[in-house]
């Protein structure tokens, strides 16, 4: 008999020193740890789930391609997240898509004395503004319950005619730049990539 009481001593002393007492430093500690094991499962999880697109994004000459991802508490919100994320990385293509479009037009001087990086940045705002994001189409997601949450990825596209058009529209409301901008063989193409693609 005293042997039992000795061993449930033992158990009952083991198991309250495993579990440290709220507020004290290892509790602290031991959250913290928790915390970052918990982390660490997450991005594991997100890195093990995410689709060959995300990983990967098409390349095509027709269109430009942004994708996303969120972890959130509920499904609705992981894909809303999801999708804004796609679309903030898909305005930061087109900037890049716009800006080499544009250099291509004007030397770097002409792109200097007209105050060029202005009106890119003018083309950026109404290519990826809210009436423009009309063309922009939600081509896949995913989801993945993670720990609790909602681990969402995202792809969008949107079509390289619709940024090419708005920068000749933008071009053709500045003369100083339409009239610059017609002496390169780039716009010239450009205006006909846009032609081509009315009369389809």
């Amino acid at each position: 008999m005293k042997n039992w009481i000795i061993l449930l001593v033992s158990v009952v002393v083991i198991g309250c020193s495993s579990n440290p007492a709220p507020g004290t430093p290892a509790a602290a500690a031991a959250q913290e740890e928790e915390k970052q094991e918990r982390q660490k499962t997450i991005q594991e999880t997100a890195v093990e789930e995410a689709p060959e697109w995300y990983l990967r994004p098409p390349v095509s000459d027709t269109a430009l391609y942004g994708i996303g991802e969120a972890l959130q508490d509920s499904l609705k919100a992981a894909r809303r997240a999801s999708v804004l994320s796609a679309q903030a990385d898909l305005a930061n293509r087109v900037q890049g898509y716009v800006k080499g479009k544009t250099e291509a037009m004007f030397d770097s001087e002409t792109f200097e004395a007209l105050g060029i990086d202005q009106f890119v940045t003018d083309v950026i705002k109404s290519v990826t503004g809210p009436t423009q994001l009309s063309g922009l189409t939600v081509l896949d997601s995913k989801f993945v319950a993670v720990e609790g949450k909602i681990q969402g990825y995202a792809i969008v596209e949107y079509p390289v005619g619709l940024a090419n058009r708005a920068l000749v529209d933008e071009l053709k409301r500045d003369q100083r730049l339409a009239q610059e901008a017609r002496r390169s063989k780039a716009f010239a193409e450009l205006e006909e990539e846009i032609s081509s693609l009315q009369d389809q």
